[in-house]
């Protein structure tokens, strides 16, 4: 054999095993990052961090029950909410998410409350359901608020709550089920979780007038 083709084989052959040694060693090393910042904001803020944690998460929302190849990681929980790192795959990319749940005190009918966009509105025009509010067309138009029980839903959701979330601007998509609470958005870094958590408090507490 050629000793130059040899050595070509040779040198794309530890190229490949050095770029996979590369990139596995960088995961480890920013999952072990993220683990010692998370238990950092839990020590500080009264959270208790333990693995153990996320099989108290509900694989039964929509974000975490299609995912293929998903993981929950850092789970940190102080009395009823519990927040963990979600990832999963696309098939090409990895999407990394902060997901909160938490339980809900009062009977609330199952729903789920996300952004409207282009695609949904598109989607309407061919009989895409949405429960609608004809004296909040601001909300209508904003959201797209769908579940079984439409008349029950639309009790729900008084004056007050509509008037809250259409005047709402940082919003993040907002599940229940079976009166656990979820909402999720991508990946939060752990100094701003504070405002995150104190945002879905303020809609917690609305949702349980």
């Amino acid at each position: 054999m050629n000793i130059f083709l040899l050595i070509s084989i040779v040198s794309s052959i530890f190229i490949v095993v050095f770029g996979i040694w590369f990139v596995v060693s960088n995961i480890k090393k920013y999952n072990k990052e993220q683990k010692r910042e998370k238990e950092n904001f839990a020590n500080e803020n009264g959270f208790e961090s333990n693995e153990d944690f996320k099989e108290e998460i509900s694989l039964d929302f929509k974000l975490l029950k299609y995912a293929s190849k998903r993981s929950l990681n850092n789970v940190i929980k102080k009395d009823n909410i519990l927040i963990c790192d979600y990832r999963y795959s696309t098939g090409k990319n990895d999407i990394f998410y902060t997901v909160l749940q938490y339980k809900l005190e009062k009977d609330v009918p199952d729903f789920i409350l996300i952004k409207n966009n282009i695609f949904y509105k598109f989607l309407k025009i061919f009989g895409y359901k949405n429960i609608e509010f004809e004296h909040y067309p601001k909300f209508s138009n904003k959201y797209l608020l769908r579940g079984y029980d439409d008349m029950r839903i639309k009790s729900f959701f008084s004056d007050d709550k509509l008037m809250f979330f259409e005047q709402l601007e940082d919003f993040d998509n907002i599940e229940v089920k079976n009166n656990l609470f979820m909402t999720y958005k991508y990946k939060i870094e752990y100094d701003m979780y504070n405002d995150f958590i104190e945002k879905i408090k303020r809609i917690i507490d609305l949702l349980g007038r």
